[in-house]
């Protein structure tokens, strides 16, 4: 006794790969999928055309990458400026840390 199939799933007649539901074209190969060939769904909703929306025609993807990019290109003048008065809290901070770091390496050699 052989088993019956449930749900029967459209492949590609170009490549044999699964079909995904309402699919114009096959993720795989990008075959275009041939229009008898019906995604499978649970069910099937015929609108009436006055419901069906009219979308405006689809640009392809090579007329936007001919397309000139705008390039607002403003010249930038990068200027350096000495700072103000004397770098003695950059010392004090270094000396500082300078100690920190001395107690912390003779407690890690005592506690050894």
């Amino acid at each position: 006794m052989m088993a019956e199939v449930a749900v029967e799933i459209p492949t590609c007649e170009t490549c044999g790969a699964d079909i995904r539901g309402e699919s114009l074209f096959c993720y795989s190969c990008g075959s275009a999928l041939s229009p008898n060939a019906e995604p499978p769904t649970e069910e099937t909703d015929e609108k009436p055309e006055a419901e069906i929306k009219k979308l405006p025609p689809l640009t392809s993807a090579a007329s936007l990458r001919k397309k000139r990019r705008a390039f607002n290109r403003q010249p930038v003048q990068i200027s350096w400026d000495p700072p103000d008065g004397s770098p003695t809290a950059f010392f004090v901070a270094a000396i500082a840390l300078t100690i920190g770091a001395a107690i912390l390496l003779v407690l890690a050699m005592y506690l050894r």
